[in-house]
Order: structure tokens, then sequence, then C-alpha cells
């Protein structure tokens, strides 16, 4: 397997709220794919990952490994494993994927003790990420009949998780033995609670001293890390995120400009508007007032190009 370096691609955190009695969503539609190499963005996301592809090819990084990938093919990423696709010129690849808490599926239920099982979890090295159908043909049943339901207009969250927890078994069985001592890549590694952080205080007073205590780095480390891995200073990353944070607000809401200021972060109403006005090269009333604008936010708890399937209880 081809080593990777992730020094030229900037790395970002999705976070998905996954309601907590359904356990799981997916991004239906044939639209969901990956674009070319240069279009490639490093990310984990706080969830697990199973993916189907109907058609194209191309490749994927996941941590340290390079794997391709094909129609028919299953993918599997854990939480906080880092990550990134490429379709194969001229062969863009079309997806659905399931996006799963792994926790609250298992809690209370007769598999709780893969809550804590290595194979499940982050870190997990030696893990197999593509599961081609014709080696797989259970763990791909089990997926298409998930996929199947997740289109119905009306998906009872019980089927749901019963299959669920049936993929999770059978996935764990299908894995190696984990070792501990299989290294990971040490910066990426230190920023991925700091990432987790941001997003989830960003609307806190947040310091360069307290982000490099996060990750036990001096200030002047962390700096020089933090800017290596997602090629932005911290500072400036943070004011990014609040500023992505604020525009979500300023279409989804009637808040008035100074309390979206105070939800995003920004100790006054004076800096809230300096800072967007430099990003946006407009005022954030006017941003909000010019439907042109409106389709620029892309959250990573959007939707983006796909659609979230509905579950009811």
């Amino acid at each position: 397997m081809q080593k990777l370096s992730y020094d030229d691609f900037k790395l970002e955190y999705r976070r998905y709220n996954i309601p907590i009695h359904t356990s799981a969503f997916a991004f239906i539609g044939n639209v969901w794919g990956h674009g070319k190499q240069g279009e490639m963005a490093a990310h984990f996301h706080n969830c697990m990952e199973i993916g189907y592809c109907y058609e194209g090819r191309g490749f994927g990084f996941i941590e340290d490994k390079k794997v391709a990938y094909k129609p028919g093919d299953i993918c599997v990423i854990t939480p906080n494993t880092i990550h990134m696709f490429a379709a194969q010129e001229g062969m863009a690849g079309k997806w659905e994927w399931i996006m799963a808490d792994t926790g609250a599926a298992l809690k209370g239920t007769r598999y709780e003790e893969l809550g804590n099982d290595k194979r499940l979890l982050m870190d997990n090295p030696a893990a197999d990420n593509i599961f081609p159908e014709s080696e797989y043909p259970s763990l791909m049943r089990k997926v298409k009949m998930m996929l199947h339901l997740f289109h119905q207009s009306e998906v009872r969250a019980n089927t749901i998780k019963g299959l669920l927890l049936s993929f999770l078994a059978e996935y764990a069985a299908c894995q190696e033995e984990i070792s501990d001592e299989t290294p990971r890549q040490p910066a990426q590694n230190k920023m991925i609670p700091v990432l987790v952080y941001i997003q989830e205080h960003y609307m806190e007073k947040i310091t360069i001293q307290m982000l490099a205590e996060i990750c036990a780095l001096s200030e002047e480390q962390f700096r020089r890390v933090f800017k290596q891995v997602t090629h932005t200073p911290p500072l400036e990353y943070l004011n990014q995120y609040r500023i992505k944070a604020a525009c979500k607000l300023l279409l989804s809401t009637e808040m008035p400009i100074s309390e979206v200021a105070a939800q995003t972060g920004f100790v006054t109403a004076s800096t809230f508007n300096r800072q967007f006005a430099a990003a946006k090269g407009v005022s954030p009333l006017k941003w909000r007032q010019t439907s042109a604008e409106k389709t620029e936010v892309s959250q990573v708890e959007s939707l983006e190009a796909g659609q979230m399937a509905g579950i009811i209880l």
C-alpha cells in the first residue's frame, strides 16, 4: 500500500448531528460523488461512514493507506479517521452513504460490548476499508437493505437500527486483530481534538493558549503545527468558522445582527461587521438581503449534494 502525506491538503472536521433515537441517517441520490484529485479535501467526522459505490472508479486515502474503489464496493470509515477520495479522470464516483452513531446504536443491546471494540472505533489503522461485493455478499445485502429503506418516504427507526446492529457485528468479525503499536501521523493526530473543540465551542471565548493546552504543545509549536495541518493560522481558521456559522444564522433566522454576532463568538457587533465585511466583501445585513448569496453556505452539517433520508419512530 502506498503511504500518504497529508501536508498538501487542508484538514477539515465534519460533525454530523445524528438524532439519538435513530442512530443513523443517509445521504441518498446519485449526485453524491467524488471529484478530481485536485478537489480532494482531507477530513474526518464524528460518526461511522458506510458507503456503497454505484458507479465510477477512483481511489481513497484512509489514514496512511491508498485504496482503490469500483462499482459494487462498500467502504467503511470509522469515526475520527482521516480520509479523502478522488475519482479517476472521466469516471466520477457515484455513492450513497449511511452516517451512523455506533455508540448510540449499540447501547442497551446484546451487541453493547462492541462499543469498546477497537474494530469499530477510531485509531484503527489495520482495518480493512473496502469490501468488494463478490467477497462480502452478506455485508452487501445489509447495506443495500438499509439504503433501500432510507429511500422510502417513511422509515421505521427500529428496522434500520436492527440492520445496522447486524452490519456492525459482521463488520467487526471481518477485521484483523488491531496492533496498538501501529503508528499514525503525529501532526494530524494532535490537531483532531483541537478541530473538534473549535467546532463545538466556537461561540465561546477561545485563545491560542487554550488550544495549545488541548494538544499539549507550546503556543509557538501549536501555531506551526496547526498551520501545517489546516494551511491556515489558528485564529484565522476560528474566524472563518465563525463567519460560516454566522452565514447559516443570517439565512435561517431573522435574528438581529447583534444577536448573530453574540451567538457566533464575536465580542461586539462592530467587530463582527468589520470581520464579516473583510471576509465577504459586504456587510452582514447586505449579505442577508442578497438572495444570490444564499447558496454560499455549505456547512458540513448541511446536505451539500445529497438528500438526507427521514426516519420516524
